[in-house]
Order: structure tokens, then C-alpha cells, then sequence
């Protein structure tokens, strides 16, 4: 008889997926001239596309967000002199369009000084379905976890969930005394299996 044929098992849930949300209509400001716009840090996109370059494809088309790259860099604004944010703006003709001009508007929120911080309560809810199989993943999150956790201060407590097939409380809050008890917690994740992300947001907020 011949050979079987060989069938590639299915990905599990979780793997990486992208939605384009098209780009929003221009508004004719002599007919609203009221906006409103989100503190909107995601950065995700920018390394999303480092990464695809960096391994010598492009990125999916859905996966770059123009937004997203410009929150990725630092441009050093200044402080608010005074109140909780300073905005500066900059403008100049657009390269694309004559007769058109680029306007940027930056927000910059006031500095706390890491003496004058409050404690805080950090609960980190880490993906570990078998998405996240991979150093540039779950290897990733596991370092970027334990560099924050190293910028810790007394008083302050982490407690750690992950989701896959299933949720689990890997460690209850601990104070940042016991940080070697959080370091080995983090290492130990693992990922594998499916996604189950709403119960994990649950056990998280609990």
C-alpha cells in the first residue's frame, strides 16, 4: 500500500493574526470641529516589523500601524512646567502633498522621580499556549518580565497568572523583598497547549 501522507498537526489558538481596520475618513472640521483622541503607547507594531525583517521576510501588511511606529521612539519632549501634561506641536509641508502641511501634536505626562513613587501591585498574566513556543516569545516575555521586576522598589508586590489550555495562580503576591522567589517563578513558565484568555483576565483581576 502506499506510504501515508504525512499531515502537519493544526496550530494551536493564539497563533499570530493581524486585522487591518482601513484608515479613518477625513472630517471636514467646518462641519465637526470637535476631536478627541486616545493616550494611545501601543508599540507592538514597530518590533513586530523589526522582528519579520530581522528574520528576512516582510511583515503582513496588517501588522504595520503608523501610529504605533511613531510611539515607539523617545523624542525627549519636555516637561509640563506645571499640571499633569505639557503638549508641543510641530508642523511643516508635507513631502506628499503640495499645499498640504504635517502637524504633530505631542503629549508629555509629568515625571514622578522613582523617591516620590507610591508602591504598586503588579500582576503579571503571561500567554503560555504553544503560540508563545519560542525564544523570541515566551523567552522574550520571561526577560522583559525579569528587568522590570529588577526596577522594583520596597513595597512594591508581583503576583504571576499565566493561560493556556488553562489558567493557573503561579505565584501569589510576594513583596519585592522576596525577589529571588520571583525571579525562579518567572523562569519556570513554559509554553504550551491552547488559549484560554478570558478566564485568565479574570483570575488576574481576582
Amino acid at each position: 500500500p502506499p506510504a501515508p501522507i504525512a499531515v502537519a498537526p493544526p496550530e494551536p489558538k493564539g497563533t499570530e493574526d493581524y486585522r487591518d481596520y482601513g484608515i479613518n475618513p477625513v472630517v471636514d472640521p467646518a462641519k465637526d470641529r470637535l476631536s478627541t483622541f486616545a493616550i494611545d503607547v501601543d508599540t507592538a507594531s514597530y518590533s513586530i516589523s523589526r522582528r519579520k525583517i530581522m528574520e528576512g521576510s516582510l511583515p503582513p501588511f496588517s501588522a504595520v500601524r503608523a501610529e504605533e511606529f511613531l510611539n515607539y521612539f523617545d523624542y525627549a519632549y519636555p516637561a509640563p512646567s506645571k499640571g499633569p501634561f505639557a503638549v508641543h506641536f510641530a508642523a511643516a509641508p508635507s513631502p506628499f502633498a503640495k499645499g498640504r502641511h504635517l502637524v504633530r501634536i505631542g503629549v508629555q505626562g509629568k515625571t514622578i522621580p522613582a523617591s516620590e513613587r507610591k508602591p504598586i501591585h503588579l500582576v503579571y498574566l503571561v500567554d503560555t499556549s504553544g503560540s508563545m513556543h519560542a525564544p523570541d516569545k515566551i523567552g522574550l516575555a520571561k526577560q522583559s518580565l525579569k528587568l522590570l521586576t529588577s526596577s522594583l522598589q520596597k513595597g512594591d508586590t508581583v503576583a504571576l497568572c499565566t493561560y493556556a489550555g488553562s489558567v493557573r495562580e503561579v505565584l501569589a503576591p510576594t513583596g519585592i523583598e522576596n525577589k529571588e522567589k520571583i525571579m525562579a517563578a518567572i523562569e519556570d513558565l513554559s509554553a504550551s497547549g491552547s488559549t484560554a484568555m478570558s478566564s485568565g483576565i479574570e483570575l488576574a483581576y481576582k
